[in-house]
Order: structure tokens, then C-alpha cells, then sequence
């Protein structure tokens, strides 16, 4: 974890933004954000601009080691302030659901008692409504994790239940996974995986089916690689990485392969 205290702004969070055109090969600056920050997350809402949608940036921490509540909405042109979580977070995950509204789940805080010397790791999650507030958006509470964690992976499933897995709480690596569903907003356990891991990464491929890469089991960096199928419920093996590695980057390619 960031070891900057706050106040000593140390981190050098920067707010600058830039956006990638494919067509081009090239990127280009942006308005910066509102804020500097460090492990928000970031989500595309439904819109007109830019193509796929409004982005929401979530949470963090600034560069005073201060965690944030405030989210804010790019719309193609600037940045505009949303309204706040009901818990400043950072370390969490986010994911647009099918309904369009966006789950945020865990991630971790300053102890209010030991500000600087400790963490609280969340269990609580909230959903971001751009159709509430009067229309403005607003988050909302919803159900809560078992267990609590950080820095573990968000996943939106081909039924519209919501898959979370491993992470980290308290100095343990957690290797479990729970399972949101809607309406109710209640999670669920699910089956855990064969490694415990955190600073992983979560691909949904086109058959449903979830690849798990790489993360930290609280030793060392992993190669190993897992898959989870939402129809049997159970999680298989499949070959490992040529390189341990944690903290990385997956995406899936347009003829099904994943790259990290």
C-alpha cells in the first residue's frame, strides 16, 4: 500500500487526463480531472459524447495521501463534479451493470483513530444512479461483502450477477469469491479459488467464462492462471503465464485471446 502521509503530498498524483485515438495512433491532452488521484476507478456511462458514453472517475486518494469521496463525470469537453460516495474509498473496483448504473465494491480507508499509521478494509458497496438525484446521479447504498477487501477484482457476469474475487484485508490475502445479484443487492458465496491473490485481473472471454492472471499471494508474484465458469459454478486450471507478475493489465483481443 501507498505509504505517503497525509499532508506531506509525496505521492506526485498528477489530475492530467489524455485520450487515445486508434486511428490515429496518437494521443492527445485533456481538460484535467477535477482532482489529482491515485486508485479510482473509471467507468463509461450511457450518453452521446464521447461515443461510448460519459466516463465517471471514482474515488482515490490525492497527493496528500487523502482518500476521496468525490467522483466527477468527463462528458467529452470538461470535467463536472458528481455527487460524492457515502464512503471515500480507494483500492476499490467498479463495473457497469447491465441496468447502466455502476457497482462500487470495497477498497480501503484511513483508520479515523490511527489517520497515517493504519487501514480499514471495506465491506460496504454502493451503487452509482445517474437516474437518481433528481437526475443529477447519486450513489446508493447497497448489500455488503462478507468479507472485507481491497485491491481484488470486479467482475459483471453474462446473467447480470456480479462476480468478486480475492484481494486483500488486514494483511491476509484472501483467496474467496462472492457473488452479488440484483435486485435484492445481496451477495452470496461463491467457490473460492485455488490461489489466494490480490493486484490480479479478472477477463470475462466470450463464452461467459471468467480468466483469472497473475497477483501477489502475500510471498510472491504468481504465473499462475485460473478460470471460473458462472454455469457449472467451479473454477479450473489452465497454463500458466511465462512471467510471475502482479499489478498488471488484461484485455481481451477481438479473436478471443487475452493479452497481459
Amino acid at each position: 500500500l501507498p505509504s505517503a502521509l497525509p499532508g506531506q503530498g509525496s505521492f506526485g498524483v498528477s489530475p492530467a487526463a489524455e485520450a487515445y485515438d486508434p486511428s490515429q495512433d496518437q494521443w492527445s491532452h485533456l481538460l484535467p480531472m477535477l482532482a489529482a488521484r491515485i486508485e479510482h476507478t473509471m467507468v463509461t456511462l450511457p450518453g452521446m459524447s464521447p461515443p461510448d458514453g460519459e466516463v465517471l472517475v471514482i474515488g482515490g486518494r490525492d497527493d496528500s495521501g487523502n482518500f476521496l469521496a468525490s467522483a466527477e463525470i468527463f462528458d467529452g469537453v470538461a470535467w463536472q463534479g458528481k455527487a460524492s460516495l457515502s464512503q471515500q474509498r480507494a483500492g476499490h473496483t467498479a463495473t457497469r451493470l447491465q441496468s447502466d448504473r455502476v457497482l462500487v465494491v470495497g477498497g480501503y480507508d484511513a483508520q479515523p483513530a490511527l489517520l497515517g499509521s493504519g487501514w480499514t478494509f471495506l465491506c460496504s458497496a454502493e451503487i452509482y444512479d445517474f437516474t437518481a438525484g433528481g437526475g443529477q446521479g447519486a450513489f446508493v447504498p447497497t448489500g455488503s461483502l462478507a468479507q472485507c477487501r481491497a485491491n481484488h477484482t470486479e467482475t459483471l457476469l453474462a446473467n447480470g450477477k456480479v462476480l468478486v474475487t480475492g484481494g486483500e484485508s488486514d494483511g491476509v490475502v484472501i483467496g474467496t469469491t462472492e457473488i452479488w445479484s440484483a435486485p435484492g443487492g445481496l451477495w452470496g458465496a461463491g467457490p473460492p479459488m485455488s490461489f489466494a491473490r490480490w493486484g490480479h485481473t479478472a477477463t470475462r472471454l466470450s463464452s461467459g467464462v471468467v480468466l483469472i492472471t497473475g497477483g501477489n499471494d502475500g510471498v510472491s508474484d504468481l504465473k499462475s492462471a485460473e478460470a471460473f465458469d458462472p454455469v457449472a459454478g467451479t473454477w479450473m486450471t489452465v497454463g500458466p503465464m511465462s512471467e510471475p507478475r502482479s499489478q498488471l493489465a488484461a484485455v481481451l483481443l477481438g479473436d478471443g485471446r487475452v493479452l497481459v
